[in-house]
């Protein structure tokens, strides 16, 4: 996906009002993660692993942010969010079961 339509999507997304506001809001919980002073490690406990800690949540942040930006679809008429799922149909004609004991 090229960079302006993923921009696209995301300003479709939030713009979108079928889409539920704490989902919405998870999109900035990463970034205030990061550039907040309150960490899962401690910078003075251990400093390398206090930022890789804020790293880390980040990269799970941005890649929550692709997956579902990715998976949102803007010209959908369900406009959820959520992909669709296809019913569970068993096709009767083409079985291979026999039914007649």
């Amino acid at each position: 996906m090229n960079t302006s339509y993923f921009f696209f999507k995301l300003f479709k997304f939030f713009k979108d009002e079928n889409v539920k506001w704490t989902k919405k809001a998870l999109f900035i919980v990463p970034f205030i993660y990061f550039i907040s002073p309150i960490t899962l490690i401690p910078y003075y406990f251990f400093a390398l692993a206090g930022l890789l800690d804020n790293i880390f949540v980040l990269l799970i942040g941005l890649y929550y942010i692709k997956k579902t930006i990715d998976e949102y679809d803007p010209y959908d008429s369900n406009k959820d969010g959520k992909k669709k799922h296809k019913d569970n149909v068993i096709d009767m004609k083409n079985n291979d079961y026999d039914l007649d004991d």
